[in-house]
């Protein structure tokens, strides 16, 4: 479940990272709009909710918690990186790892 947390935080901040009106206009080439940009803002929030859930599901409230805010650092580290060195790919890699966590759910569930 480490790995789809992981994910899902990854996809959760990029969304966030892509609502920004200074950088829609990287990732998508186009202007900013607004209903966009509030759909980006609560699926990143969703995804990230989830992702703390994932973990504390996994380990328990308390070091669930402290988990959680590790990969979620780990998560926004690896966004800030594809965003300033490759804002092309950053929706691409985002939704990658959705693939991932989606995959890596189901094979835990099974």
């Amino acid at each position: 479940m480490i790995i789809a947390s992981l994910a899902l935080a990854y996809s959760g901040f990029a969304m966030l990272c892509a609502a920004m009106r200074r950088r829609y206009q990287d990732v998508f080439g186009t202007w900013s709009v607004k209903p966009a940009i509030l759909l980006l803002r609560l699926a990143g929030f969703t995804l990230i909710i989830t992702a703390l859930v994932y973990c504390m599901a996994t380990w328990g409230i308390t070091i669930g918690v402290s988990a959680g805010w590790l990969v979620l650092a780990i998560a926004a580290y690896l966004v800030v990186l594809t965003a300033t060195y490759l804002p092309k790919k950053l929706v691409q890699v985002a939704l990658a790892c959705l693939i991932i966590a989606l995959a890596a759910t189901g094979i835990a569930i099974s």
